[in-house]
């Protein structure tokens, strides 16, 4: 009986929902000896069904979600230009994590939050792609310059560097407390914002 090609299948019931990939390597128990190429077929399927689900699910490397208080109270696919639209700085900050200067360009969050949420707002919540979460406070983007980084070395960059959003802190000194204490907030891969 002939071996048949590992399948996979990627499904999703709403928008809201994960997609799900489920991958299906048949094998007969004399076919034990093809199990190598069969689980090497199986990543490969497995690293194309990511792709598409990284292409065609929530996860978008043109679009940040913004959800909560935005100014019309409606849920937004915003897109990096539209973002960019705000009026764009472009600062080379030393980044803690890279140990090196990086030239990025972004929008600072009080413009952000100006432009894209309720006047009303007082907390701004952060998800990475990978469910990192952090909280930014209205007393926070009034006392530091919090970028929200949309490019890098004057590009866009997407998920395979990080993408297709940060924050950094272009003030960061190293010598002074309060910018340590900031670093767990400095991240990467974002994909949603909520307005409180």
């Amino acid at each position: 009986m002939p071996m048949r090609a590992p399948s996979v299948m990627v499904s999703s019931t709403s928008m809201d929902s994960v997609p799900m990939v489920s991958v299906s390597l048949p094998m007969s128990f004399q076919h034990r000896a093809l199990l190598p190429g069969c689980i090497h077929m199986g990543l490969v399927f497995l690293s194309i069904a990511a792709l598409l689900v990284l292409n065609t699910g929530r996860v978008s490397a043109e679009t940040i979600r913004m959800t909560g208080m935005t100014v019309d109270g409606a849920v937004h696919e915003v897109t990096l230009d539209e973002i960019d639209e705000t009026g764009t700085i472009e600062e080379v900050v030393y980044n803690p994590y890279e140990k090196g200067k990086v030239r990025y360009s972004g929008v600072l969050l009080d413009k952000l939050v100006a432009r894209f949420a309720d006047p009303s707002v007082t907390t701004v919540r952060m998800t990475a792609i990978d469910d990192y979460r952090t909280v930014f406070e209205k007393a926070e983007w009034q006392k530091f310059r919090i970028l929200f980084v949309t490019r890098r070395k004057g590009e866009r960059f997407g998920l395979e560097k990080k993408g297709p959003a940060r924050i950094v802190y272009p003030d960061f000194d190293a010598e002074k407390e309060i910018y340590q204490v900031n670093l767990p907030k400095w991240m990467w891969m974002i994909q949603e914002i909520k307005f409180e």
